[in-house]
């Protein structure tokens, strides 16, 4: 549960950094779509971090998909919440590396919180000629 509270966290914050662009890195590679969901979560834009997120269709009206979506803006905000307590706020990160293998991917990132220094694994799967933060779906 911790793991997925960071992982969130640090996805969040790479979403804020979708909304403020990720400088020379192609927004569309996992790398650029990992920066921009720990800028997200940085900057507390828990929307944008979840618009990285892929949500299947599967038949679901538009409205469905977006009752799914701000639940889940509701529940990292949450998260993210009860994270900053002991870690405090995001105040730095730096990408250390990339795997890629198929259409999945994992994206290491440094993070400096108020409170401690760590590293997250950030999962992302490519859709539709697309990369996404993996829901675990």
């Amino acid at each position: 549960m911790r793991k997925l509270l960071i992982s969130a966290f640090a996805i969040v914050a790479a979403c804020i950094m979708a909304g403020c662009g990720a400088g020379s890195v192609d927004g569309n590679s996992p790398r650029g779509v990992a920066e921009k969901s720990v800028e997200c979560l940085k900057n507390k834009d828990f929307k944008g971090y979840v618009d990285l997120m892929y949500f299947p269709t599967d038949g679901k009206k538009a409205e469905e998909i977006e009752q799914t979506k701000t639940m889940y803006v509701s529940m990292l905000q949450n998260k993210y919440q009860e994270a900053t307590k002991t870690q405090g706020n995001i105040k730095t990160y730096e990408f250390v590396s990339e795997e890629v293998k198929d259409t999945m991917a994992t994206v290491k990132m440094a993070i400096a919180y108020e409170n401690k220094n760590d590293t997250t694994d950030i999962k992302l799967k490519n859709k539709e000629g697309k990369w996404y933060l993996d829901a675990g779906k």
